[in-house]
């Protein structure tokens, strides 16, 4: 017995030893190459010096020697592993086995990589654990633990349940279970524990009291009518009045399995019996998985918390994806899980708040592509456009539009946006005519410079509204010179600059389709563009335009045209933002 301690405690030294050598041996690896290195660099013909030739020399013949020494090392440690094997698993068993439980030994479990065999128990003492190989080597050693069991870390099923009843009642521990579920041992453990129930013992099936206190018990008048003590009492049974009721438990119980599942003597045992069946343990899961997710996960204090945070930006207009960009790190929860909030009713604000809750109006279908060929269209149409933009990818495409509020003929907005911000510029017309929108792209040159609006307007893309039928007057500057080019999309495809006509749902959370824009300004109109601009957007991977813009536009575009980004806790996206 002895003998074998000796045989693995040199097994350990030598795989010690073995793993320095691998160290020296990369450590010369190392230093030849850098002399290897040094030899290259140097230019064609050149002699050596005595100092290289003699550390190349040198270097040479302690690999030499370390290899040997590698080697012999590796046939000693073979040798160790065949006498091991020799010794058979029983003795082995016996010689590594933990045999005190007082804390005077520790007990280390490694997997020994010996041909094919499992892990072994091993024992040291403390003293041999402050043995500094010792130290080394149980540090080096892969542990086998919980940790080598691949688990798949899912719930375990009414198959996996079965399985665990059927090899409790063959009398496997919680190891070999796990090892064969792919589970922790711990795992099996807290789903026996949890789910386990329990049926009467002999005592309690016949009318006998099972109180393990029964006979040194001397309690009286738990009922309050008769004085005879209680233990012996017919009319009540004590064991449903006494707070001291204790049955009797089988020892065996306070250990794994912690189930009467595998026991020979459980048809004669007069302790409540324990058991682990598959169908209640599926029922009592399904039961307690449905009754964890119903309810809110946080508490009142938190809830109010929440809600007086998350209310009055969403009273402000304030979409929950520029909420979550802002300020989603300070959230406790998802933005799904707020969505489930407003729809139980637990906040202040409700869903008819939020500006938009995914309802879209049926489609109308398609019509054909009107056959009519317009003189304003030539060469402008959508396939010239991508063309166009084939031929020069590095244009900033611009889509415009126009929005309306009443039908009535009178003020409306024009809109301009810049593809690869989403930055929108609006602008107030005093009418949806030509004249009105040839007044803005003047009034745009005239503060911009020719410069920088050739470089910011070079391609435009818009509808074939009858206020965008002159492209002439906004191609070209009063004395001719060319300043933009303007294109078309097909007759009834707004798809085609569909970035832009998303974006107009902006405005409507502040100006509601069918209201006038008869008292609007350009100063309203301006801090509106302002504060639409800098609501955070999920396309912009939490970023606003105003992010965007300040590095892809002309600095002169922000500010010759007044435009200043709002802070993300004071935008406001609600009609009240024109009555400031």
């Amino acid at each position: 017995m002895n003998k074998a301690k000796q045989f693995l405690s040199r097994y350990l030294n030598i795989t010690e030893h073995l793993r320095q050598m691998e160290e020296e041996l990369e450590a010369l690896r190392q230093e030849e190459g850098s002399i290897s290195m040094q030899i290259d660099g140097m230019p064609h013909g050149t002699k050596l010096s005595d100092r290289t030739g003699q550390m190349a020399v040198r270097l040479a013949e302690i690999t030499v020697e370390i290899m040997d020494e590698r080697t012999k090392a590796i046939e000693e440690r073979n040798e160790i592993r065949n006498v091991i094997l020799r010794v058979g698993d029983h003795n082995l068993s016996h010689i590594l086995r933990r045999r005190y439980i007082d804390g005077k030994t520790v007990k280390y479990i490694f997997k020994f990589h010996l041909c094919k065999t499992n892990f072994h128990i091993a024992e040291f003492t403390p003293a041999q654990l402050y043995n500094e190989h010792m130290v080394t080597c149980l540090r080096n050693e892969e542990v086998f633990m919980s940790k080598d069991i691949k688990s798949d870390h899912k719930h375990l099923t009414l198959s996996d349940r079965i399985y665990i009843e059927q090899a409790l009642i063959r009398g496997d521990n919680f190891r070999m279970i796990a090892q064969a579920l792919g589970k922790d041992p711990t795992t099996i453990s807290l789903e026996i524990r949890r789910f386990l129930e329990w049926n009467d013992g002999l005592y309690a099936r016949d009318g006998v009291n099972d109180c393990a206190h029964y006979s040194s018990c001397d309690v009286e008048y738990l009922c309050g009518l008769c004085k005879l003590p209680c233990k012996n009492c017919l009319s009540n049974k004590c064991t449903k009045l006494c707070p001291s009721y204790d049955p009797i438990i089988c020892e065996d119980l306070k250990s794994p399995p912690y189930v009467c599942n595998g026991c020979r003597i459980q048809e004669t045992c007069q302790a409540t019996h324990y058991y682990y069946r598959a169908e209640e343990a599926q029922k009592r899961y399904k039961a307690l998985l449905s009754e964890s997710r119903e309810g809110i996960n946080m508490t009142e204090e938190q809830l109010k918390e929440l809600d007086d945070f998350i209310s009055p930006l969403i009273s402000n207009g304030q979409p929950l994806s520029h909420i979550f960009s802002v300020y989603g790190d300070k959230l406790p929860c998802s933005r799904k899980t707020i969505y489930n909030y407003l729809d139980m009713g637990l906040f202040t604000v409700k869903n008819v708040d939020l500006p938009r809750r995914v309802r879209y109006k049926l489609r109308k279908k398609r019509r054909g592509e009107n056959p009519v060929k317009y003189a304003y269209r030539n060469r402008r149409t959508y396939k010239d456009f991508l063309s166009y933009t084939e031929a020069f990818p590095e244009y900033e495409v611009v889509e415009m539009d126009t929005v309306k509020g009443s039908r009535d003929a009178g003020k409306c907005l024009m809109t301009l946006l810049f593809r690869k911000s989403s930055f929108m510029l609006i602008f107030l017309l005093p009418s949806c005519t030509q004249a009105s929108v040839k007044a803005v792209f003047d009034m745009l040159y005239e503060k911009l410079g020719p410069i920088v609006f050739r470089k910011t307007f070079r391609i435009i893309l818009t509808d074939n509204g009858p206020e965008f039928k002159d492209p002439w007057s906004i191609e070209k500057t009063p004395d001719g010179k060319r300043r933009s080019r303007v294109f078309y999309c097909d007759p009834y495809k707004s798809n085609q600059k569909g970035r832009l006509e998303k974006n107009h749902e902006f405005i409507r959370y502040i100006i509601p389709k069918g209201r006038s824009m008869h008292d609007l300004t350009e100063e309203t109109v301006r801090l509106m563009t302002c504060h639409i601009n800098s609501v955070a957007r999920d396309g912009l991977n939490g970023k606003c335009p105003f992010d965007l813009a300040k590095l892809l536009l002309s600095e002169k575009v922000l500010t010759r045209l007044g435009l200043q980004q709002v802070s993300p806790d004071e935008v406001i996206l609600k009609p009240a933002l024109l009555k400031k």
